[in-house]
């Protein structure tokens, strides 16, 4: 089986530096010598929804061959809260999820958050 994600992918940097990085991305993510067509579809659209396990893999890799671009990539999972967004610069890396804080307001609270919130305290 697997899992679906929808990607976004946003790169900045100078047009010949983000055109070497769409290069070396569709070149490390063939398959038995072909360009994977959904990572060919990433770059192109910015978009896609697929199931790709080692995209962030690459991206770490090729991110490291080319320092002056930044690298955006959004995900959103099929599960609701598999919400995300990476970010690569040459070796530097940051990856923040998405996360719902509590509800601070006690009266808004169901039974089993008040019992979670004494549990924790």
């Amino acid at each position: 089986m697997g899992y679906y994600t929808a990607y976004s992918l946003q790169l900045e940097g100078e047009p010949e530096e983000v055109e070497a990085f769409e290069n070396d991305l569709l070149e490390i993510s063939k398959y038995n010598g072909e360009i994977d067509f959904i990572v060919k579809e990433l770059i192109d659209s910015g978009n896609c929804y697929a199931k790709l396990y080692d995209l962030e893999e690459w991206i770490t890799d090729v991110a490291k061959k080319h320092p002056d671009v930044l690298v955006e990539l959004f995900g959103d999972g099929e599960s609701s809260d598999d919400l995300w967004e990476a970010r690569w610069k040459g070796e530097e890396y940051e990856r923040q999820d998405s996360i719902i804080p509590p509800f601070k307001n006690e009266n808004l609270l169901t039974e089993k958050e008040k019992d979670n919130k004494l549990k924790t305290n």
